[in-house]
């Protein structure tokens, strides 16, 4: 058998050989070339500035395309955006800007050197600091009423007898903590927060009184039950919604307690249903609420059980009027107009000096006015005016008494002439009270007073909310969490979407203990499209005895592929390790592409393919060029019209390696900027993109 000897160990990177000039044995080094089709070789067209330059620190940067159906300008237009974060400066641009288009300013308030990663998910994009030291960022779209609609005709109507003034419609980009803050819950002192208890962002507060009644003065919101329900322990709290579909954790009031029991004491042996008053603070024009908040839950516990029951749900717009709730109260009242369970205006404390009361002298329902013996000083347009069956009470401490009775009514004062006061907003309403009651069917104004009192500007209440007891969902089946269960702040280094689950991971968050955790192996996960609500539970470990941390995750092809500087891991829907492949890696985050063939990832040893059953070198024919290199931030890149992958293996390097993944040849090309790139991405042309900062 004749033996052959290979003499020739001339050439450097391979690339298309033609056998016209080189021999079998030959390679020959290609720089600055375009290599598609065999035995031919073409000049690259270069690179295309398709934007204006960022700007920012030297530090990691980032880069995301991603599409909403909102512009800039808030109109219902498709837009696609580029976003970036170097340093401190997080901009956003519409891709459709072109050339010499300008970047505008995302406001974080983040301060350090912090490392970005992008998540996307139903048009919203989550901003991660990698290095930990800034919070979590959801930026969207955010289009919605709040408080009442500002065009609502109901507030015409006796029962909502004027519009909240912080009511608003928003219709605006937001950027927000990603963590569902919960509320803070308070016990208040009496109806109406007339101890001005209510008074920071995030606080709820809840009077629960139990109607003693007393006809004309202080009726039952609803019958009477025939067994015992209610005790003298029971506890009510709160939660957030965001969003519409995540929940917050159950309130605490500022002691840590999970809820609060009532300062009123339960009637009939605890079978007279209570009323609930939701107060809610806002801060002057909606300052204090968070926009992503979409609602308020409002559970009971009973004394002796260890379930939290939802009460009802208290929309951010409409509040409970969409609720059996809202018209049960008035199931004997007799009333046309049913209880609309809308936000209305809360008082301010009551003054209770000679100029806050006057005796009323008659009444007009039909035209909504009230003759006053006197008209007081203190007696305004605009302000709120409310009626009571009493001549002889005047001082603020009787006010706070009787301030929750039921036939308490209502009014906002729309003219004052002369003794005659008009009560309405835009048109003539009578004072109502909460049982949607006016005039003689709550009480005769013979023995009545009037008092009047400000509209608070900072916060909004509702109603008596009227609750049986019963007992349908509770806290833990519409969430699956215990209810001492807290819902942590998490930061993270990569992140991916699989079934519209989150999955984060090399992640900086609190552990069950309310320890500060730093966790380079875990994967935390969340329910479909419920990205904030991270469990201190809900985690698994990859490879946590590799060595190594977790450098990437991508969701490809129904698997998560966990990419670790010498280990790759792919795993199914069920967070179960399916394959390893020893020896390939990732050194870096930008080190992973999506291409047509599978994920491509770079580490020290090589370039490789991987698929969810198989992995292939591609960086074989320039092993030892490859070698060679110092990874410094590599990144990695696809062209979709060329078919080509871009390697950068040195953030600040002027060469890149392409390869042609229809042959599977090398060439060098230079790349034009030299100081911090960002990742590659693929833009609408197809073709890879990046960003750099000036």
């Amino acid at each position: 058998m004749p033996r052959l000897q290979i003499r020739n160990f001339s050439g450097g990177l391979v690339t298309n050989k033609s056998s016209f000039d080189i021999s079998e044995s030959q390679y020959t080094k290609f720089t600055k070339v375009l290599n598609k089709q065999p035995g031919r070789i073409e000049r690259p067209k270069g690179e295309q500035i398709v934007s204006a330059s960022g700007s920012g620190t030297d530090v990691q940067t980032e880069l995301i395309v991603y599409r909403t159906e909102k512009d800039a300008s808030d109109a219902d237009t498709s837009t696609t955006w580029w976003v970036y974060g170097n340093g401190t400066v997080l901009k956003r641009q519409d891709t459709s800007t072109g050339t010499g288009g300008s970047f505008s300013n995302i406001t974080t308030s983040w301060s350090s050197s912090p490392i970005y990663d992008f998540l996307v998910h139903n048009q919203v994009l989550r901003i991660s600091d990698g290095s930990f030291s800034n919070k979590t960022k959801w930026f969207g779209h955010i289009k919605r009423n709040v408080l009442g609609k500002t065009d609502e005709s109901s507030y015409t109507t006796g029962y909502a007898f004027k519009k909240p003034p912080m009511q608003a419609v928003i219709n605006d980009w937001k950027i927000t903590d990603t963590q569902l803050t919960p509320p803070t819950v308070v016990r208040t002192n009496d109806g109406w927060d007339q101890s001005n208890d209510i008074n920071a962002a995030n606080e709820v507060g809840l009077y629960i009184t139990f109607p003693s009644g007393v006809s004309n003065v202080d009726e039952v919101l609803i019958p009477d039950l025939t067994d015992v329900t209610f005790k003298t322990h029971d506890r009510y709290t709160v939660t957030f919604l965001y969003d519409y579909v995540q929940e917050s954790a159950l309130a605490r009031d500022s002691n840590g307690n999970i809820g609060i029991e009532s300062r009123k004491a339960v009637r009939n042996s605890g079978k007279t249903c209570p009323g609930i008053q939701v107060v809610l603070h806002t801060g002057l024009s909606l300052a204090d609420l968070n926009p992503r908040i979409t609602g308020i839950n409002i559970y009971w516990n009973p004394e002796d059980d260890v379930d939290w029951y939802l009460v009802d749900t208290i929309d951010i717009d409409s509040g409970f009027k969409d609720s059996p709730l809202s018209e049960y109260s008035n199931q004997d009242a007799g009333s046309n107009n049913p209880n609309n369970g809308r936000w209305i205006p809360c008082l301010e404390p009551y003054g209770g000096t000679s100029n806050d009361y006057a005796a009323i002298s008659s009444e007009n329902n039909s035209d909504a006015e009230i003759t006053l013996s006197s008209m007081p000083s203190n007696f305004s347009v605009n302000k709120l005016v409310f009626l009571y069956p009493s001549n002889s009470l005047n001082t603020q401490e009787e006010i706070k008494l009787i301030i929750e009775h039921t036939c308490l009514r209502i009014g906002n004062i729309k003219t004052i002439i002369g003794s005659e006061i008009t009560t309405g907003e835009t048109t003539a309403i009578p004072c109502v009270n909460t049982r949607n009651e006016t005039g003689s069917d709550a009480f005769s104004v013979s023995s009545a007073r009037a008092y009047v009192a400000s509209t608070s500007t900072t916060k909004v209440a509702t109603w008596w909310i009227p609750y049986d007891g019963l007992k349908l969902a509770t806290y833990n089946s519409l969430t699956g969490r215990a209810s001492s269960t807290t819902l942590n702040e998490i930061k993270w280094n990569t992140s991916t979407i699989l079934n519209n689950k989150a999955y984060y991971a090399n992640i900086d968050t609190t552990d069950e203990n309310g320890q500060t955790a730093r966790e380079r192996n875990q994967i935390y996960y969340t329910d479909p499209y419920k990205l904030d609500e991270i469990m201190p539970t809900r985690y698994f470990d990859v490879g946590r005895n590799d060595g190594d941390e977790i450098v990437k995750i991508i969701a490809y092809r129904n698997k998560i592929f966990v990419f670790k500087t010498r280990n790759t891991y792919v795993l199914n829907e069920k967070h179960q390790i399916e394959r390893v492949f020893t020896g390939v890696g990732a050194v870096h985050k930008n080190a992973v592409c999506e291409t047509p063939v599978g994920l491509v990832c770079a580490n020290k040893q090589s370039i490789h393919v991987v698929s969810n059953t198989s992995v292939r070198e591609l960086a074989f024919n320039i092993k030892k060029d490859y070698q060679a290199l110092t990874l410094d931030r590599p990144a990695l890149g696809y062209d979709g019209i060329d078919n080509e992958l871009i390697f950068v293996p040195d953030n600040d390097a002027t060469t890149m390696y392409i390869m042609n993944m229809d042959n599977g040849s090398w060439v060098l090309r230079a790349i034009s900027s030299s100081v911090n790139r960002s990742n590659f991405v693929i833009n609408s042309d197809l073709r890879a993109q990046y960003t750099h900062g000036d």
